[in-house]
């Protein structure tokens, strides 16, 4: 079906319109579907002639970027949609589900076994949008670039999706221990704090409710705040949920300290996210730590492997010596906190956030080693380490109807091209695939945006801001050469689809980029962000994202 016309209404697509003196006699319609030729379809695979052009064009363009001094990086977020359930709504319209967050998982499991040695998976919080309550769930996968592993042992790690059963007094236990020995293990002796629901918001919640509702039996499809009072007082009230001790890292050591409430005892708020992030911060008193920006124009040096190894050792001379223990000053209060919480029944620990790479590293080592201690498999959630050149990474997270991977970032076409082949064998082995079907069997794509991210090893290094001029070239020529644009896109065009060109997203964006691109620098600037000022608010759908649009910056 090819439409000739794209109207508002329509009898404003009628072919012939106006009046005649004599009116018609007879009307008649036809419609013909045919296929035109055997076009070449996309399941079928490439011959290893067409294979081998097709590296020989990606190496020779390596070489040209080498040959014109040009630093060029690439990566990309590959969506996938599962196998195993393609009728659920997560991988249809939704962003969430049960299923999705299982095959999430897997997929992390996979490309943990795949990607890196020694590799570590962080749970985190990702996006929010609109809409949604929080921010949506994601897997971090990282791993050192020199080789050197950042978690040795990856049956200490949990991928289980958990369960809903209620958490036995023997987990909490376990986690206090737990969070202890990561003291112990830091050179520290922590007191953990015993962290509770707050009894009164939740009794007045279960007030409200109306007689002939049973909140320990509440209907899952409810709201959330139904959901969470279910949850709630299936735990019990006078259960704890977590442990958390105040810790953080400033003056060159580990710091640690006690929180006193003035109800006695630490009650969270109220919420569904993990403890570390409903901790009340607004109660605790003293002066925050000093916060040192850090200085980012300063060269990496190596990461240090296993940075003070013997802080245990060390701190059991301390007390045999009588030293004090490395407590914060009381008129300082900490308020970043180190969580343990046997949540559906998987014990999570929660990291807070670190100044250095090295010190996130040393703090990971720290849980593994009491993790083993304890005989326990843990998850690790919390704060991400700082950006850091010296550590690669790769996210798993969802979108409406897909699981999105972040591709690590690739210095050339070889680069990128192991790391597709290795992504697609880990989605492969998870249940996950890049093709969905229509109707008629043919293949269509994911339905995710399938980005590829161009950019520099750091923003320094970034040829679009080194050279904005490089940018505005690429705007050109796309433009000019629609056919590069539709080449790449689903099923569908237009203002409303997923990658919508320039002239198609608004009607004046065509003259306002031809203004923008007349005030492009030629060459680097002292100011890089004027090309962001120049092209963000021009590189936008109709509604005004800058990421379902073409180009993206």
């Amino acid at each position: 079906h090819i439409p000739l016309a794209c109207t508002v209404n329509p009898e404003l697509a009628a072919p012939v319109t106006g009046t005649a003196e004599q009116g018609a006699e007879d009307f008649s319609h036809h419609m013909e579907v045919i296929r035109l030729g055997h076009e070449p379809r996309p399941r079928m695979p490439y011959t290893d002639e067409q294979w081998e052009q097709l590296t020989a064009t990606g190496r020779s363009v390596d070489e040209a970027l080498r040959d014109r001094g040009v630093t060029l990086t690439t990566g990309g977020e590959p969506t996938f949609t599962s196998r195993l359930h393609p009728k659920l709504p997560e991988w249809n319209t939704e962003a969430l589900g049960e299923t999705k967050w299982e095959q999430g998982l897997a997929m992390a499991q996979e490309l943990h076994r795949r990607f890196g040695v020694g590799g570590l998976v962080q749970y985190r919080m990702g996006k929010q949008y609109p809409g949604e309550s929080l921010p949506r769930w994601a897997l971090h996968l990282m791993w050192r670039r020199d080789g050197i592993p950042i978690w040795k042992d990856p049956g200490r790690l949990s991928f289980e999706a958990g369960s809903k059963e209620r958490i036995a007094d023997e987990h909490l236990a376990r986690a206090a221990r737990l969070l202890a020995l990561i003291g112990s293990e830091l050179g520290l002796q922590m007191t953990p704090a015993a962290g509770y629901e707050d009894p009164w918001h939740f009794i007045q919640q279960e007030e409200n409710l109306p007689l002939d509702v049973d909140p320990l039996e509440a209907d899952l499809d409810d709201p959330e705040e139904r959901r969470r009072l279910a949850r709630v007082l299936g735990h019990g009230l006078k259960r704890e949920i977590g442990f958390a001790a105040p810790l953080a890292r400033y003056e060159g050591a580990w710091r640690t300290g006690s929180w006193t409430f003035r109800r006695g005892h630490l009650f969270l708020i109220p919420g569904d996210s993990p403890m570390g992030l409903r901790l009340p911060l607004d109660r605790i008193g003293g002066e925050p730590p000093p916060i040192v920006d850090p200085d980012r124009t300063e060269v990496t040096r190596e990461l240090r492997f296993e940075p003070r190894p013997l802080l245990r050792e060390a701190m059991e001379g301390e007390r045999q010596l009588g030293v004090a223990q490395r407590v914060g000053d009381p008129r300082t209060g900490i308020r970043t906190a180190l969580c343990v919480e046997p949540r559906q029944n998987v014990m999570h620990v929660f990291l807070p956030p670190v100044p250095t790479a090295e010190d996130f590293l040393e703090l990971v080592r720290a849980v593994e080693l009491a993790a083993t201690e304890c005989d326990v498999r843990v998850r690790i959630e919390g704060y991400p380490p700082p950006s850091d050149p010296r550590i690669e990474s790769c996210l798993v997270t969802p979108d409406p109807g897909v699981i999105e991977v972040n591709l690590p970032v690739a210095t050339s076409f070889a680069d990128y091209t192991s790391f597709m082949e290795t992504i697609t064998d880990a989605a492969n082995h998870a249940g996950l695939s890049m093709e969905k079907y229509q109707l008629d069997g043919r293949e269509a794509g994911s339905g995710g945006g399938n980005h590829i991210t161009l950019g520099g090893p750091s923003a320094l290094e970034s040829p679009f801001l080194q050279r904005p001029q490089l940018l505005g070239s690429l705007l050109r020529y796309l433009q000019n050469h629609p056919s590069l644009s539709f080449l790449f896109t689903g099923l569908f065009v237009g203002p409303t689809s997923q990658a919508p060109r320039i002239d198609e997203a608004r009607l004046d964006s065509l003259p306002e980029l031809e203004l923008a691109l007349e005030q492009m620098p030629l060459s680097a600037t002292k100011f890089p962000w004027t090309v962001d000022r120049l092209l963000r608010n021009l590189l936008v759908d109709v509604s005004g994202n800058p990421h379902r649009t073409e180009v993206s910056i």
